[in-house]
């Protein structure tokens, strides 16, 4: 096809970019239809066997080629389907602010804004591309409506005209949300920045002006009586940018917790624990009583003790009494008893 078309003769004149994709594709497509209505006739009584195989494009766009084949012959499809840039607008409307934004600013990023503008100067190319646009991120029902609608203003003038009172619905409740928006509420900073920016996009596609002053009060205006100073201080620095306050409030945050973190490990006037030594530790303990070896275990086994304390008394109970309990007797002049550790009496 190329080839015919390169040796055409001067008075050959080519297609416009939008009539192929239009009208000579809609004559295409009846055509290639017609051809293969023999075979695909069949298919209801006589059955088919489908083979199918998917990649990307270049584009990183699926597509899908598919192969109908019975006695009557083959035919050989190719589907490419396009994905969303971002979300299609519900019938419902519910998304409707979201999705103005999402339109301008992928319009824009194709030099398209004029198309949905009043008097506009674009070209019909330009037109044809913006309303696929619209209609490809809308829902199926919305499409089915608005059928015959070609012109991209005036199909945007349609849709406003009917979700555009969504911004009065929405409104208070972003206005309620935004007059009890406390940083106090927050555990972090940064849990109550997220909170503070959802509510502003929300306010702005509402038409509400949300400025740097306007977030820099709403922050420093509800703090706790008793940082009312820490308020204080932090206005007197002027700060002209929410984002300079956050920084200041994040890094705040991170040295409080710092302080915090370090009292815990140690409070006030505790001095930090001393190194135990482990060796030391085993040789105190074989130096009491111990004795290695078959028959001379600690306090039990065959033979006799020769340790510096012995377990048991002279009736076969065991004793236990503590060094200040016995110093406290001798002191009174008492006579030192032992204690029974099985019933706690004495003087048996």
């Amino acid at each position: 096809m190329a080839v015919t078309i390169k040796n055409a003769t001067k008075e050959y004149k080519y297609p416009f970019d939008e009539r192929g994709r239009t009208s000579l594709l809609d004559d295409c497509e009846r055509e290639v239809e017609k051809e293969c209505a023999p075979v695909t006739g069949t298919w209801v009584t006589q059955g088919t066997s489908i083979v199918s195989d998917g990649w990307t494009n270049v584009k990183k766009r699926p597509l899908i080629n598919v192969v109908t084949s019975n006695s009557h012959g083959s035919i050989f499809s190719m589907t490419n389907i396009t994905s969303l840039s971002f979300v299609s607008l519900d019938i419902s409307g519910d998304n409707y602010l979201s999705w103005v934004q999402d339109v301008k600013l992928h319009l824009g990023s194709k030099k398209l804004s004029d198309t949905i503008k009043a008097e506009n100067k674009s070209t019909a190319e330009e037109n044809f591309t913006s309303i696929i646009f619209l209609r490809h991120h809308m829902h199926e029902d919305l499409k089915s409506e608005y059928f015959e609608v070609e012109d991209p203003f005036i199909l945007w003038e349609n849709l406003k005209d009917r979700f555009d009172h969504k911004k009065l619905v929405y409104l208070p409740a972003a206005e309620n949300d935004w007059a009890n928006l406390r940083l106090q509420d927050f555990k972090s900073v940064r849990a109550y920045s997220s909170a503070l920016f959802k509510i502003s996009s929300r306010l702005i596609m509402c038409g509400e002006k949300v400025t740097e002053k306007r977030k820099i009060d709403k922050t420093l205006s509800p703090f706790h009586p008793n940082n009312i100073n820490l308020a204080e201080m932090y206005r007197e620095r002027k700060f002209t940018k929410f984002g300079d306050l956050l920084s200041t409030l994040l890094v705040a945050e991170q040295n409080h917790e710092l302080v915090i973190k370090n009292h815990l490990s140690r409070p006030t006037g505790y001095a930090p624990l001393p190194e135990v030594n482990n060796m030391s530790f085993q040789q105190n303990v074989r130096g009491r009583g111990y004795r290695g070896g078959r028959g001379q275990g600690r306090y039990h086994g065959r033979g006799r003790s020769h340790g510096h304390f012995r377990p048991y008394n002279n009736s076969g109970h065991r004793k236990w009494q503590s060094e200040s309990q016995s110093k406290r007797k001798a002191s009174r002049g008492g006579k030192t008893e032992n204690v029974c550790y099985r019933c706690g009496m004495n003087g048996h």
